[in-house]
């Protein structure tokens, strides 16, 4: 645990120091996707935490400007110092730089030296750039995710999203937390009303013109940008767009410049509506080709395309569906997804070969497994509960053996409700355990039967 002050406030980083020295000290790089869910921060404003890529730094927002902690010490410096609010911040890949955003215009300061640098000077109040508005946080990115932007693999350039807020009719909110109540206009598009103007650009990180990216071919409809990621070798954007109605989505691909015509790798269509997952990227393999998952059989499975948006194959398949792929092991072809074939009432963790064979089950028990990889997937930490157990986590590998128990979460306080108890309460309702209910006036009683 480790413990740092800010002004006269002390702070506290707690579950994730010994995950941050661990990986800090560790040969290989650490695996970044399992830090931040150790990660509790004191601090009495949302912010998002960012991880260096050496796991020996951790930045975030507070009090409007963007603070650094080393994860080591505990020791703890302000990187900007500016009166307006600076917030999102991100590391880049290389660990040197934290992008940002200030009055809706994106910047990025030199990690070690606190030299900073504007990329953008186009933001203001309806002009967003690398920030989300209500409407693509709360219904394409993801509530409360606000950051519209994302680095290049190599960390020399950003691309970022542009919104354009200006045709966005205002809607009226009353702000009742202050005693006086205040009367506030959020833009907010009603069903029928415009959307805001989006678009894509790519900016380098020392400063030079932002490019924009062409959507042209967009520009006669309504669509929206929910997706946008880069290809290995940071030479390409890749962004999904669909229509507002979501009935396709297509994937494309345009150069770093943002010149030329973009090409359109493939279209998905679908009868009812094609359901966009932005934290789905693309995973791509060691022969250029890359998976996709798609619901477009009736159920969500992967399928594996060649570079050029050509349909190689269809790699899983039946009456179930893939719900998150966690990657592939590129040295032994097995693919590691979570999915539901054993039942739609929970999660498990499987394996498939990339022609399809081999399909294994790795988890044991039935229930609700999440699973989080480390890089080189080797091994897997595991949360896995039931309708009777509250989760426990053990570190497991990738053939589902297990290497030790992290956390078995033993509530003793539940041990009593196990078979044939019977517990009278005013509740007219417990999804917890199979019931059967008798009511007498205003009590009721029900009678637990855990079910095997």
């Amino acid at each position: 645990m480790a413990r740092f002050r800010l002004g006269r406030r002390n702070f506290v980083l707690a579950g994730g120091s010994a995950a941050l020295s661990a990986a800090a000290q560790a040969q290989s790089a650490p695996p970044p996707a399992l830090i931040p869910r150790r990660l509790l921060f004191a601090v009495p404003e949302r912010s998002r935490a960012t991880i260096s890529p050496d796991g020996k730094l951790v930045a975030f927002s507070y009090l409007g400007d963007i603070w650094v902690v080393e994860a080591i010490g505990g020791k703890a410096r302000s990187v900007t110092m500016h009166r307006a609010h600076e917030i999102n911040p991100v590391f880049s890949p290389d660990g040197r730089f934290i992008a940002f955003v200030r009055n809706n215009n994106l910047y990025v300061v030199d990690a070690a030296t606190q030299r900073e640098r504007q990329l953008t000077t186009d933001g203001n109040e309806n002009m967003l750039d690398g920030i989300f508005d209500w409407v693509y946080q709360e219904e394409v990115y993801g509530r409360g995710n606000f950051r519209g932007y994302w680095w290049s693999p190599d960390s020399s350039h950003i691309v970022y999203l542009q919104l354009d807020e200006r045709p966005v009719k205002r809607f009226t909110v009353v702000d009742h937390i202050p005693t006086m109540q205040k009367i506030e206009l959020e833009p907010y598009p009603k069903a029928g009303f415009p959307n805001p103007i989006a678009k894509l650009f790519t900016v380098a990180a020392n400063g030079t013109a932002p490019h924009e990216v062409n959507t042209e071919p967009y520009s006669g409809g309504d669509f929206l940008i929910v997706s946008v990621d880069w290809t290995p070798d940071s030479s390409k954007v890749v962004y999904q767009i669909q229509n507002r109605e979501q009935t396709w989505l297509d994937v494309n691909m345009a150069d770093l410049s943002g010149g030329g015509t973009p090409k359109t790798l493939f279209r998905e269509t679908t009868k009812a509506w094609v359901e966009p997952d932005h934290n789905q990227k693309i995973t791509w393999l060691k022969d250029g080709s890359f998976l996709w998952l798609s619901e477009r059989s009736g159920f969500k499975h992967l399928y594996q395309y060649t570079a050029d948006g050509t349909l190689e194959k269809q790699i899983t398949n039946g009456p179930w569906e893939v719900r998150s792929l966690h990657g592939i092991d590129n040295h032994n072809d097995w693919i590691y997804f979570s999915g539901t074939e054993r039942s739609v009432l929970g999660t498990d963790v499987y394996r498939v070969h990339l022609d399809g064979s081999g399909l294994a089950r790795l988890s044991d028990a039935a229930g609700e497994h999440r699973a989080i990889f480390n890089p080189a997937m080797t091994q897997y930490v595991d949360s896995w509960g039931d309708i009777q157990t509250p989760p426990q986590v053990s570190l497991l590998r990738n053939d589902g053996s297990r290497v030790r128990v992290i956390d078995t979460n033993e509530v003793t306080a539940l041990f009593h409700l196990r078979r044939h108890q019977t517990w009278t309460t005013s509740a007219h309702s417990l999804d917890a355990f199979q019931r059967r209910v008798e009511s007498t006036g205003s009590q009721t009683t029900l009678h637990f039967e855990a079910t095997e």
